[in-house]
């Protein structure tokens, strides 16, 4: 944007109405935010731990980031 001609101040606040926007829509749908392509590069980040243990919970941690709906969420014991 700054490339664009705006100053440093808009630029800020063009981030800080965009963040405001997506929390709003986070909160009036109860969904978390989702990033087409998101799976496939965090679950390659899963196979990089060494502990079992740790690579369950990063599993369990990542299924409930991925899931579309309320109900696919269940609580993880950490």
């Amino acid at each position: 944007m700054v490339q664009r001609g705006k100053t440093p101040s808009q630029v800020y606040a063009a981030a800080g109405n965009k963040f405001l926007r997506i929390a709003y829509a986070m909160l009036k749908e109860q969904k978390l935010f989702h990033v087409p392509g998101y799976e496939q590069c965090t679950s390659d980040i899963i196979g990089k731990f060494s502990n079992k243990e740790t690579k369950e919970i990063a599993g369990q941690i990542l299924a409930l980031l991925t899931a579309d709906t309320a109900s696919e969420k269940t609580a993880v014991a950490l």
